[in-house]
């Protein structure tokens, strides 16, 4: 049977490391002491374009567990261009500033300005691999519940800002199960978490 343990950030710069010098996948297991599923699993979910990065691998892991609140942010953007969605995210985020530590977005060309974000927050800025959309769990839940009060053949142009506000008071108060049936709005004000985008 296959046991899957949570990894440290300790550990993934020991799997760092050893990858480096050529182990293989049951050496660092055994020197780590966990399963080789769990390597193994690490290195295929936690893996970025330029291979397997500690740091990276770490947001990533955290981007997909407990540190998502299941916050929603929601904000209306004219056009989507690198310049209105800079705009729309640091006013989004100014006021949880302090609780931004990653942020994660699709590979959209309206992200283009995504260094200035991340100086602004002092925060890491990721991109998903494109069609992994389990590297970006959170977005894909959240469009599903935002769709609810705005279904796909709405015009986007229609919607107020009264409108918008209701949305996310109403997503940010449902208590969810996996929170353990606390709100998101609950979760996430407990402490800090990362932040995934999406357009």
């Amino acid at each position: 049977m296959k046991h899957y343990s949570q990894l440290t950030p300790e550990q993934r710069y020991i799997i760092y490391s050893m990858l480096k010098i050529g182990l293989t996948q049951s050496m660092i297991a055994k020197v780590i002491g966990v399963d080789k599923s769990t390597v193994s699993r690490e290195l295929k979910r936690n893996s970025g374009k330029r291979g397997y990065r500690p740091k990276q691998a770490d947001a990533f892991a955290k981007d997909r567990q407990q540190g998502k609140s299941g916050l929603a942010l929601i904000y209306k953007v004219d056009r989507r261009t690198k310049e209105n969605t800079e705009d729309a995210i640091k006013r989004l985020l100014s006021s949880i500033s302090g609780q931004v530590h990653t942020i994660t977005s699709d590979n959209g060309k309206e992200f283009a300005n995504h260094e200035k974000i991340a100086k602004r927050f002092k925060c890491d800025f990721y991109f998903a691999h494109p069609y992994s959309s389990w590297e970006r769990g959170t977005n894909k839940n959240t469009n599903g519940l935002i769709r609810q009060y705005f279904p796909k053949d709405r015009d986007f142009r229609t919607i107020t800002d009264k409108e918008l506000i209701h949305a996310m008071k109403r997503i940010n108060n449902r208590p969810r199960k996996r929170l353990g049936y606390k709100t998101p709005n609950q979760v996430f004000f407990e402490g800090s978490y990362n932040v995934a985008l999406t357009t």
